[in-house]
């Protein structure tokens, strides 16, 4: 098996937990119309017996992808092959109403948590030029799973004939959703063949077997290369601050609270102005960066006003001269313009910036920092 086969491999076994999860929501339409005469289901019952598995996923979804940062892709994996398992076979053994509902919310765990962990366990093995090809394979996954339910389904209801010793109405059900115990089971097993996603191992500091995985499924060379890129993030992302709550209001515009300017067009001869409350600043920015910006240049600074600047990415003749007559304006008024790094791009274009490339035209780099408050 060589190395392009073998990442499709392993991604397919993954990907089965999206069949699983069509294969669970397509099942139950051909079960109600037995098991709610069976167990004398409410309107409401049978509602929840169907919708029980999509309300535990939404919670599965949530935390699945912090425990699997703690134990691991391929253990969380493997857990989550064993709860479709005990789903499948709860279900088909289920004695009661509750006992139905129960078991489905198990299942709701278990594709609640695959859906989250398959794509980010294909992404981490697989090379950027086939990771989209790749974990698409758990949509098309999905798609297959209601396909083999609703022909599932058709077979049972087929077969199920007053002649029949075998399936009667009140056991068909049963076998419907019991069947779900194969594809499972041969999910379960399959998990222990992959291998363990090597960025998972990179972070967890076990770089040995990680480029022992990184080899095995790309080859040496291209194996290769997946480790350099994996230690440049890595390496990077170290360098980096942790975001806490508190930062998220000042992360954007942290730089200009201290004040820290550069000028727009290259001038040596003018210098950086500090933000002070005896400066006249006007903010030049598009609408949907304003608001926030003009908040926090007023604590530093008591005259503030600002000009709206055109939000369309394309400056047209209209937008050209509009923008210059208003800085020409701003300048005889000796008023220090600010702008965004966004919109200062923006003013190096023809026709602009020809004409403003004297003026005190000033950005702030948007570079993260967190300062905190």
């Amino acid at each position: 098996m060589n190395n392009k086969t073998y990442t499709i491999f392993i991604s397919f076994i993954v990907a089965l937990g999206g069949f699983l999860f069509g294969f669970d929501a397509g099942i139950i339409s051909g079960v109600m119309s037995f098991a709610g005469p069976e167990f004398d289901l409410s309107e409401i019952q049978a509602g929840w017996v169907v919708s029980a598995p999509s309300f535990a996923a939404m919670f599965a979804m949530l935390f699945s992808g912090r425990i699997s940062d703690l134990i691991g892709r391929k253990k969380t994996l493997i857990f989550v092959a064993f709860l479709y398992a005990i789903s499948a076979m709860l279900s088909a053994m289920a004695g009661s109403y509750e006992m139905l509902y129960i078991a489905r919310i198990i299942g709701g765990i278990a594709f609640g948590a695959a859906l989250v962990l398959a794509p980010i366990y294909i992404a981490e093995i697989s090379t950027a030029e086939n990771r989209g090809k790749l974990v698409s394979l758990q949509q098309l996954n999905i798609v297959f799973g209601f396909f083999a339910a609703f022909l599932s389904n058709y077979f049972f209801n087929k077969y199920n004939t007053i002649d029949s010793a075998f399936l009667t109405d009140e056991n068909v059900w049963r076998w419907m959703l019991g069947v779900e115990l194969i594809p499972a089971i041969i999910y379960f097993v399959f998990l222990f063949f992959v291998p363990k996603s090597p960025r998972w191992l990179y972070l967890n500091n076990d770089f040995a077997e990680a480029k022992k995985v990184l080899i095995k499924i790309h080859g040496v060379d291209r194996g290769s290369i997946e480790i350099a890129a994996i230690e440049k993030n890595i390496h990077s992302d170290e360098n980096k601050s942790k975001l806490k709550i508190k930062d998220y209001q000042t992360v954007f515009f942290s730089y200009y609270k201290y004040g820290e300017l550069k000028p727009v067009y290259s001038n040596e001869n003018s210098p950086l102005p500090k933000l002070n409350s005896k400066l006249s600043v006007v903010l030049v920015t598009g609408i949907a960066r304003a608001k926030n910006m003009y908040f926090v240049i007023n604590e530093k600074v008591n005259n503030v006003s600002h000009l709206d600047f055109p939000d369309h990415h394309v400056f047209t003749l209209s937008d050209i001269n509009k923008v210059v007559k208003t800085f020409t304006e701003l300048k005889e008024e000796n008023k220090i313009i600010l702008t965004t790094e966004k919109d200062a791009m923006r003013l190096h274009v023809p026709g602009i910036e020809e004409i403003l490339k004297e003026f005190p035209i000033y950005y702030v780099p948007v570079k993260v920092q967190f300062h905190g408050k």
